[in-house]
């Protein structure tokens, strides 16, 4: 059967095929699987015009001829009425209809101050509203979950142009990068919450971070508002506001005895190391500083950040003035450590074994690298007091 097609259909080459139907032969055509037979405009193709699919007037990316006529036809439109569909070296681009200043709504460039809203363009006003400003940051340690978070309200003009809420950054103090943004949620029509970004148990340096949060019509930016999120630490010791609608207020002893808590959650294992235990036994006092008694005959005790005492009936308790908390978390975990190690490892030893203990584990309580001016006056004392090693 050399004188036809194979058995199954088809056609050999060299026995006069002609696949793509042109009229040439296969063995005779420079492109047997074109109909065009080649360039566009070279060669006399007879389809290089009006009705060739891959050149000319019918190419949506409007190839330039001297392609070959078998390239795969490309559709730039990328249905989206606000940019252009443009084919550059045969590859689409969508360069927008209106300056990046001007909103595009439907394929109309609006006024300035004007956004796209149900396909018009309108002025739209927003105002929104953080309430607390400032808030404490999340974490795993339950208790401050309930204060760590700001409702929002958002009210807009006209009605029907609703806006969204969204995140646009979160910036930290002195180049603080926060793990995480937080999450802004609607929970009524004109409320949302931002729910604070996270504190890790294991960060011994945050910084105060300030997150904004957008109103957005379509992409258009329409108002903000920054909430303040702070180290939980900070937040407790410094004036604060507890809850939306309440008045800001000074630290209370209460809340210096929750930051207590907090500290102790928060480097409980390096606290664990001094062996000491005060139980129920911790009073925050209202004033800065406490008295300490050397001995029971010492009649000018000095007054100091805090300070361990002995029962009479074996024990310890532990009395703590303000200013233990009035400067870094680190320097306040550095000295609830310092007055454990008293309660533990060092119950009949003096205060150099207790500064010792500080100096050894700064890195732990964060003291080395985030309070070098704390660490500093340690390493003084132990000097100044000829401390052995």
């Amino acid at each position: 059967d050399d004188d036809g097609p194979p058995d199954g259909g088809g056609c050999r080459s060299g026995e006069g095929c002609d696949s793509d139907g042109d009229g040439i032969p296969d063995d005779s055509d420079d492109y047997p699987n074109d109909p065009c037979n080649g360039p566009c405009g070279c060669g006399g193709d007879p389809c290089c015009g009006s009705s060739d699919p891959c050149c000319g007037n019918n190419d949506p990316c409007d190839l330039e001829c001297g392609d070959p006529c078998n390239l795969i036809c490309i559709d730039c439109d990328d249905l989206n009425p606000c940019t252009d569909d443009i084919c550059v070296d045969g590859e689409c681009e969508h360069p927008p209809v209106c300056p990046p200043s001007i909103t595009c709504c439907e394929g109309v460039c609006c006024d300035p101050g004007e956004v796209c809203c149900n396909g018009q363009c309108r002025v739209v006003t927003v105002t929104l509203a953080a309430d607390p400003s400032a808030i404490p940051a999340r974490s795993a340690w339950q208790p401050i979950v309930s204060y760590a978070g700001s409702i929002i309200t958002v009210t807009w003009d006209p009605a029907e142009c609703e806006p969204t809420l969204e995140i646009t950054g979160a910036v930290g103090d002195e180049g603080y990068v926060p793990p995480d943004w937080g999450v802004v949620e609607q929970t009524e029509p004109t409320r949302w919450i931002y729910r604070a970004l996270l504190e890790p148990q294991n960060e011994h340096c945050s910084k105060p971070v300030n997150v904004r949060i957008v109103a957005k019509l379509e992409e258009a930016e329409l108002e903000s508002v920054t909430v303040r999120v702070l180290p939980i630490h900070e937040w407790w010791t410094r004036n604060h506001q507890s809850l939306p609608g309440e008045d800001p207020h000074a630290p209370t002893t209460s809340d210096f005895g929750m930051d207590y808590e907090y500290l102790f959650w928060k480097y409980g294992t390096v606290i664990a190391t001094t062996g000491g235990d005060f139980g129920d036994n911790i009073t925050i006092s209202p004033d800065p500083c406490v008295l300490c008694p050397r001995d029971i005959w010492d009649l000018d005790p000095p007054c100091v950040y805090a300070c361990t005492h002995t029962g009479f009936f074996g024990g310890f308790s532990l009395d703590i003035g303000t200013l233990t908390f009035a400067g870094s978390e680190n320097q306040a975990a550095s000295i609830i450590g310092h007055e454990h190690y008293h309660a533990g490892l060092g119950a009949s030893e003096g205060e150099c074994p207790a500064y010792r203990w500080e100096a050894d584990h700064a890195a732990d309580t964060g003291i080395f690298p985030c309070d070098s001016a704390y660490l500093l006056s340690v390493v003084l004392y132990l000097e100044a007091n000829n401390c052995p090693p």
